[in-house]
């Protein structure tokens, strides 16, 4: 239910942005997928045209594992990539995945460098930043399957310690489980700038058909121009159903934004086209996991309006959960609120110039911290490994 102090005005079948918010296409795809390039099955050449013809996806990466690409592989991917691509129908993309047993997997793209496996074999996350840092020009990086298993626990990139160069490019944050969530609370509370997407991760020749997860993303244009520019800005969202839509504006800004003014005025509209599909449950969520607006609707079509007042806090997040009526989970990207430091205070010009355009990658960054005791606890044992 509403906190005290939050001020929420439920409005049924609102479906206009609001005025002076940019206009944008949904598109729906899958951002990790492999092939026998790595341990997968057939190749990219097969990968794509299935994604696009069967699958039915807007957009797919192929990612590969790194240390297991050679020859003509990556090559070869990239005329894959190139052959499939239909701008207005179909966006192929390439990329790779790095993995390390100690400290969980990341996708790359928008990238040519091909990082060494020297990262993977030493348990030293500072080797791969090295090269992270070094890549020109800065590419996408995507936090892969968050763990959060005690039994078999690996240690979520140090818990998502806090870098921030490294947040300019960490864009994304991947969902294959609700578990994932929790990930997703982590990383904010931590202070990393990511945006969720559901992913499919294929092994199997099965891209876009293995299940209904989908990444779903706010574009200008289907064109790789297009869908690199939606990651890079946070338009996203994870779906575990193949079309349902979602929006989330604060003050106006699209998900994904940083804004400046309190209260943050929240607005959303959910929508399945399916017959008999509806949304149960739509709740708000910020800092440490907090519900601060939960309503049921049981509809097909709605929307609403929230004003959430971070009150003295200096930096807030907020985003969208949906429950659909067959289970399937929605998350959406936050729109964070950063406080502008007082006229004349050191730099304020400079933190000014950074005002409401921000998104994953702005200027503005959140300060990471370790988690509150509202934040996902932790279950991981850290004995052994050489940070």
């Amino acid at each position: 239910m509403s906190s005290p102090g939050l001020a929420a005005c439920i409005a049924v079948l609102v479906v206009a942005a609001p005025a002076g918010a940019a206009e944008y296409n949904l598109y729906f795809g899958n951002l990790h997928a492999h092939t026998s390039y790595s341990d997968g099955q057939l190749t990219p050449a097969d990968a794509f045209p299935y994604a696009r013809d069967t699958g039915g996806l807007h957009f797919m990466a192929m990612t590969d594992h790194v240390e297991q690409i050679t020859g003509n592989d990556w090559p070869n991917t990239k005329a894959a990539a190139d052959a499939a691509t239909q701008d207005g129908t179909f966006v192929a993309l390439v990329g790779y995945e790095w993995g390390s047993p100690v400290f969980n997997h990341l996708n790359f793209f928008d990238i040519e460098t091909l990082y060494g496996i020297d990262a993977y074999v030493v348990a030293d996350l500072g080797d791969l930043w090295r090269q992270v840092r070094a890549t020109e020009p800065p590419p996408i990086m995507q936090f892969n399957h968050p763990d959060w298993k005690p039994d078999a626990p690996k240690h979520n990139w140090k818990q998502f310690k806090y870098e921030d160069d490294i947040d300019a490019v960490a864009s994304l944050i991947e969902f294959q489980d609700t578990e994932h969530e929790q990930a997703y609370i982590l990383a904010l509370d931590m202070g990393w700038h990511v945006s969720p997407v559901w992913n499919q991760d294929n092994h199997d020749p099965d891209w876009g058909t293995a299940n209904e997860h989908r990444a779903a993303l706010w574009a200008g244009a289907l064109t790789r121009a297009g869908i690199l520019e939606a990651i890079r800005a946070g338009r996203s969202y994870a779906t575990a159903d193949k079309n349902a839509e979602a929006e989330l504006l604060g003050n106006g800004s699209w998900m994904g934004s940083i804004v400046n003014e309190k209260p943050v005025k929240l607005e959303w509209t959910l929508n399945d086209p399916d017959a008999g599909e509806t949304f149960l449950k739509v709740e708000i969520v910020t800092n440490g996991g907090v519900v601060i607006h939960s309503y049921e609707p049981g509809a097909a079509l709605v929307g609403g309006t929230f004003d959430a007042d971070p009150g003295a806090a200096v930096t807030a997040w907020y985003y969208l959960r949906a429950t659909m009526s067959d289970g399937a989970m929605i998350y959406t990207a936050p729109i964070y609120y950063v406080e502008l430091p007082d006229a004349g205070t050191p730099d304020s010009g400079a933190d000014a110039a950074a005002e409401t355009d921000g998104g994953a990658g702005a200027d503005v960054l959140l300060v990471g911290a370790e988690p509150s005791e509202d934040a996902a606890a932790c279950s991981c044992s850290t004995v052994g490994i050489g940070w």
